[in-house]
């Protein structure tokens, strides 16, 4: 009886704690061409977003193109004076090679944010970039705000105006239950436990 009611309480709070969302999506990039993504270039490129609850990005996707397999730096940083701020998180992913564009899915992510504006950036590092040659097509149908390109010449971000295919996946973290749910499964417990104080009682 009491895996039967626990069973029940869990069906029925669960749905409430399911709160896995699409929190990105501009689409695929459309155009033939893209920018390069590669360490013997230096150049880099991200994208701007906000969320307006605190989120765990659990997973993230970039319409991408590749010549030549190796590895992508993917980073997470707040908004800055300019254009970049802080690094927060930062993970180094393999890229098999696809010379035809399609979603690379960066996943195995668990990057808690609060609400706030922060960039997206997709990094190669050259001492470690595994013969990565890959590019990024323009023209999401649904382009974020704002991006941005690293150059090694300059050594600085700065506005751009290439517009990325990036998708992010994320669940909203510490969701309080709903009062109705906390009322109800605690008196649900509360039951279960006169229930079997009852019964212990009445063994002794």
């Amino acid at each position: 009886m009491l895996k039967k009611t626990l069973a029940l309480v869990s069906l029925l709070i669960s749905p409430l704690l399911a709160n896995a969302a699409l929190l990105v999506d501009t689409g695929a990039g459309t155009s033939g061409i893209g920018v390069a993504l590669s360490g013997s270039y230096g150049q880099f490129y991200a994208g701007q977003f906000s969320l307006h609850k605190n989120y765990d990005i659990t997973k993230i996707e970039a319409w991408i193109f590749n010549q030549s397999a190796g590895n992508l730096d993917l980073k997470i940083y707040t908004e800055g004076s300019l254009v970049m701020g802080t690094e927060v998180y930062s993970k180094e992913f393999a890229v098999a090679s696809h010379p035809t564009a399609e979603w690379a899915v960066f996943s195995g992510i668990d990057w808690q944010l609060d609400a706030g504006i922060y960039w997206i950036a997709f990094e190669v590092d050259e001492a470690d970039s595994g013969g990565l040659s890959a590019g990024m097509p323009f023209d999401p149908p649904n382009p974020l705000d704002s991006y941005a390109m690293y150059n090694n010449l300059t050594g600085v971000w700065s506005s751009a105006n290439h517009e990325l295919g990036i998708r992010i996946h994320g669940d909203i973290s510490e969701v309080p239950l709903p009062m109705t749910a906390y009322l109800f499964s605690s008196a649900l417990l509360s039951l279960l436990g006169i229930k079997y104080k009852n019964k212990f009682t009445a063994y002794q």
